[in-house]
C-alpha cells in the first residue's frame, strides 16, 4: 500500500532497528497493524499500542507508556476519533516528553481509509520540496497581513518566529509533525493580532460533527485575544470550548499555509487545513503542539479559511489562494 511505504520509509524514514511505537484507537486497529507489517520489512522494533472505545474519553495518560518515552526513536500516533476537545488536551503534556527526550513524531486525527488513499499517497517528496520553499520566503519577515473574501482581514507580527515546514519528512530527533501533511505553521507574537478572522471552511472542534460549516464563524481579536466569537449554532459551541478551557484558550496560536495538491476540502480539519491555497487560523496552545509560540493552554483549535490573500512585510505571497512568489 502506497500510504503505509509513504509513512514508514519517506515520511518518517524508519531505520533497522530502530524503536517504534505505534498508537491507534479502536477503529484503526487494521490500518495500524499494516504499518507494523510494514516496519517489520524495514527491520524496526515496533510496539502496537491500541487506545480502546472502552477507555474514551482519555482523561489522564497511562505513566507506563509515558515512561517509554526515552527508549522511542519514532512514534505514529493516529486516531480515527476524538470523543471530547479535553482529550487531546491530556496528550499534548505527553508529545513535549517524548520531542524533548529525542522522538519524531508523527501524528494525525480523523484517520480513515479515504484519506489515506487520497492525501496520504500523496508524492511527499515533491510536497516536501514545495513546502519547503514557501517556509524559507516567510522566514525572517516580521509583519503578516491576511485578508480572505470571506471577511478576514488580520494584522499581527511574527518577528522572532520561525516558519516550520510540516512537509511529510520527519527525519530529526524530537520533531512532531502531521501526518498526512503540507503545510507551513508559524506561532504569531501573541499580544500583536488586531483584525478579525472568519473560519469559512471548517473547524477543529470535537463539538461539531466533521463536515463542512454551516455558517462562518466570525472571531474578533484585540492584542492577541479575541473578544468576539460571532456566527451561528457552531459559533456559540466554539465560543462554550473556549470558555469551559480557561486560561490561554483565546489566545491566537498559529498561522499555516496548505501545500499537499491531493488534499481536499471535505469538513475534516486533518486534511482541510493541508488543501494546497487555504489558510488556517489556531487559538490555544502553541507550547505543547510545538509550533514554537509561548502560550499554554488545554486546548488547540485551527479553523480553515479559504482564499486566503498573505502579505509578508507588504511583499504579497499569495493571492486568493494563488502562490505569486517564484
Amino acid at each position: 500500500m502506497r500510504w503505509a511505504k509513504n509513512v514508514v520509509r519517506t515520511c518518517m524514514n524508519i531505520k533497522v532497528g530502530e524503536k517504534v511505537q505505534v498508537w491507534v484507537d479502536e477503529p484503526l486497529i487494521r490500518q495500524g497493524l499494516v504499518l507494523v507489517r510494514e516496519m517489520k520489512g524495514v527491520g524496526a522494533e515496533t510496539l502496537f499500542v491500541v487506545f480502546p472505545d472502552s477507555i474514551r474519553p482519555i482523561e489522564k495518560f497511562s505513566e507506563t507508556l509515558s515512561a517509554t518515552s526515552k527508549k522511542t526513536d519514532a512514534l505514529i500516533w493516529w486516531f480515527n476519533k476524538l470523543v471530547s476537545d479535553a482529550e487531546l488536551g491530556a496528550f499534548l503534556p505527553v508529545f513535549t516528553e517524548f520531542t524533548v527526550d529525542g522522538a519524531r513524531i508523527g501524528f494525525g486525527v480523523y484517520i480513515d481509509d479515504d484519506m489515506l488513499e487520497n492525501e496520504m499517497s500523496a508524492d511527499y517528496t515533491e510536497i516536501n520540496q514545495r513546502t519547503e520553499k514557501l517556509a524559507k520566503f516567510i522566514n525572517g519577515g516580521k509583519n503578516v497581513h491576511l485578508t480572505a473574501s470571506g471577511g478576514t482581514d488580520i494584522k499581527f507580527s511574527i518577528e522572532g518566529r520561525r516558519c516550520l515546514a510540516d512537509s511529510g519528512f520527519i527525519h530529526e530527533k524530537g520533531i512532531f509533525r502531521n501526518l498526512p501533511a503540507g503545510e507551513v505553521f508559524i506561532a504569531p507574537v501573541e499580544e500583536s493580532a488586531n483584525g478579525v478572522v472568519v473560519f469559512d471552511k471548517s473547524i477543529v472542534l470535537a463539538e461539531i460533527e466533521r463536515g463542512l460549516l454551516k455558517t462562518p464563524i466570525t472571531l474578533s481579536f484585540k492584542s492577541g485575544r479575541v473578544v468576539k466569537v460571532e456566527g451561528g449554532e457552531e459559533a456559540a459551541k466554539l465560543r462554550k470550548t473556549v470558555e469551559e478551557a480557561g486560561k490561554g484558550a483565546d489566545v491566537i496560536a498559529e498561522l499555516g499555509i496548505g501545500t499537499n495538491d491531493r488534499a481536499r476540502l471535505m469538513g475534516n480539519p486533518m486534511t482541510d487545513e493541508k488543501v494546497l491555497g487555504t489558510a488556517h487560523v489556531a487559538i490555544g496552545d502553541n507550547v505543547h503542539v510545538p509550533i514554537g509560540g509561548k502560550n499554554e493552554a488545554k486546548i488547540h483549535i485551527d479553523g480553515i479559511i479559504g482564499e486566503p490573500t498573505v502579505a509578508v512585510d507588504g511583499k504579497t505571497i499569495m493571492t486568493k489562494g494563488k502562490f505569486v512568489y517564484s
